[in-house]
């Protein structure tokens, strides 16, 4: 384990929108004034190689194998200490917690200049991958103002690397256009987006609308044959394409929602039901919630027409989209945050 030390200056007296300017050229300056604060963060040793199983033990990948869970939980302890510690502190920052703005920050800086991840062992190590890619870009969306442009180049090179990888292997040939290509499409789109590449953008906005296109009556045909989990993953296909539509724009949600009536037709048909909600790193770990916060939020936002603080109260923690997706929302959207 490491711990990395930083000192800054009180940031009490000065104005919210001026803080992250002021709070970098403070740090620039004082160089561990004596009046100052610490900063301590923990920092994960970075995985530069994984190779991990699928947690399934039947063909469909409906049921759960408790041995097979244990041995994937067991290969991605880091990557998820990892993906908690920087959507944690990448969401204090945004509480106002300035310490915590550098803490994400020195996660992404270490582990983008090991270069972690480099080499990936077959699927269920892709998928692991590209679930930990995804906080990590949401994570520097939200801290990235605090980032010196040195750090910034080689978090954001280290991001796209991920991104690219994950879009190459979930679009290819052999692959089917299912929930995990979805993923990797809105993977692009954010990644695209906050470490500048607009090629990559196009692409996954372009997955997204292929997803959409996809989407019928009953669902997705392809997560309709997952047997038992065919309706979580249904819900889950639906939540990537909802996120990656959000983070292109309100505008693309607003024209998509337009465009195809099966989106209204899914929404309302799940309106009222609970659900399975399954984080995908900890699948054994499901629990009933109602049908809400998670997949529908953008959608209820938006069709509201205007910003409701009492739908952005959700405390639902969705670890793929940096635990806390009202946070996640007012970055893209650029809304002002709710007290």
């Amino acid at each position: 384990m490491r711990r990395h030390h930083w000192s800054l200056t009180s940031l009490a007296a000065i104005a919210p929108q001026a803080r992250a300017l002021f709070f970098l050229v403070a740090l620039f300056l004082s160089g561990g004034a004596t009046q100052a604060a610490e900063c301590s963060s923990y920092i994960p040793p970075p995985v530069s190689e994984l190779k991990t199983v699928s947690f399934y033990g039947d063909a469909r990948s409906s049921i759960v194998s408790k041995a097979r869970m244990s041995q994937y939980s067991s290969d991605i302890a880091r990557l998820n200490d990892f993906s908690f510690h920087v959507s944690k502190s990448a969401n204090d920052f945004m509480e106002g917690d300035e310490c915590a703005g550098l803490n994400a920050l020195a996660l992404l800086r270490e582990w983008s200049k090991s270069n972690a991840l480099n080499k990936l062992d077959g699927f269920q190590a892709n998928v692991a991958a590209m679930f930990m890619g995804i906080p990590a870009v949401v994570a520097y969306a939200k801290v990235s103002t605090l980032c010196h442009e040195s750090d910034c180049v080689v978090i954001q090179q280290w991001l796209l690397r991920l991104a690219r990888r994950s879009s190459i292997y979930f679009s290819s040939p052999n692959r089917p256009r299912n929930n995990l290509y979805y993923w990797s499409s809105t993977f692009s789109i954010l990644a695209g987006k906050y470490a500048h590449d607009p090629r990559l953008f196009e692409y996954g906005k372009d997955g997204v609308i292929r997803g959409f296109s996809s989407l019928g009556r009953s669902g997705f045909s392809l997560e309709n044959e997952r047997g038992q989990r065919a309706q979580t993953y249904n819900r889950f296909a639906f939540t990537a394409l909802s996120w990656g539509a959000a983070a292109v724009s309100k505008e693309f949600m607003v024209d998509l929602y337009r465009q195809n009536p099966e989106v209204k037709a899914f929404l309302d048909g799940h309106r009222s039901q609970s659900e399975i909600s399954i984080d995908v790193l900890h699948p054994s770990k499901s629990r009933q919630v109602e049908a809400s916060s998670t997949w529908r939020l953008p959608w209820d936002i938006l069709l509201l027409s205007e910003q409701s603080c009492a739908t952005m109260s959700s405390k639902e923690r969705y670890r793929i989209l940096g635990l806390d997706t009202p946070k996640l929302l007012t970055v893209l959207w650029e809304l002002e945050p709710c007290t």
